[in-house]
């Protein structure tokens, strides 16, 4: 969920179509993308749905700009609020150390929901190694029209990655820095009946994920099983929020197929 301009995601998927790479080497944009479909989609701990949900992307990169993509992703979160994000991506490796890095923007938008878009940017770093640590960091680049989604809101997601009989395995912690609001101040909060730590600082919860690669003809097929922990103290009311939405321990699984 974030808010930076659907134009310049637009832009950069028109940019790395048409290129300006020799006609000879016209056959280095590439596409490519996955589609899956899942018993829910859990985003950051928060339950969006609470439905099967159908999701996958579509990325567009080219050999001229290496390292470069665009990405569309999709996701019917619910009836009546589609979700569409617009990722522009740069990632890269420093062979010598072993390490990966990654940088890009985020556009989330949602259909009949508009108030909830937002933009984030983001820095991520991982080393390869048998069991690899990587660490991920969003910030929020505007204010969404909800009080729940803030310029200037950080978000950790932060663990380690490996594979063990076939099976890739990982385990992300994750931790948010909300941005001063006057919205989300305690005054705020009680007049509009809420609890007045339902925006705490906090590590907000675990996440645990299995999966395996399963290769059919040219396609790749990922049966997957995720589950998530909140690790926040409860608020007054005895629920536990991330950003601003009540969270509870989730399961669910799902089979993505890449192609």
């Amino acid at each position: 969920m974030k808010k930076y301009s659907i134009a310049l995601a637009c832009a950069a998927i028109i940019a790395l179509a048409t290129t300006s790479a020799p006609a000879a080497k016209a056959d280095t944009v590439n596409i490519g993308g996955d589609i899956g479909v899942f018993s829910n989609y859990v985003w950051r701990g928060i339950d969006t749905n609470g439905n099967a949900a159908v999701q996958g992307d579509i990325v567009l990169s080219t050999d001229a700009l290496e390292g470069l993509s665009a990405t569309a992703w999709f996701s019917n979160a619910g009836a009546s609020t589609q979700e569409w994000d617009f990722i522009l991506d740069y990632s890269n490796s420093i062979e010598d150390m072993n390490l990966a890095y990654s940088a890009g923007v985020i556009y989330y938008t949602f259909l009949h929901a508009g108030d909830a878009n937002i933009g984030e940017a983001y820095f991520g770093l991982s080393y390869d190694a048998p069991i690899s640590p990587f660490v991920t960091i969003y910030y929020g680049l505007a204010d969404s029209a909800l009080p729940n989604f803030d310029q200037g809101d950080w978000w950790f997601d932060f663990g380690a990655s490996g594979s063990y009989g076939g099976y890739d395995l990982s385990v992300t912690g994750s931790a948010v820095l909300y941005a001063s609001d006057m919205t989300r101040s305690p005054s705020a909060l009680t007049a509009a009946g809420m609890p007045t730590d339902m925006f705490d600082n906090a590590f907000t919860h675990v996440t645990l994920s299995a999966s395996k690669d399963i290769t059919v003809g040219d396609l790749t097929v990922t049966p997957s099983l995720t589950g998530t922990i909140p690790l926040m103290s409860k608020a007054a009311d005895g629920s536990q929020y991330i950003y601003g939405f009540t969270v509870e321990p989730e399961v669910f699984a799902g089979v993505n197929i890449a192609f």
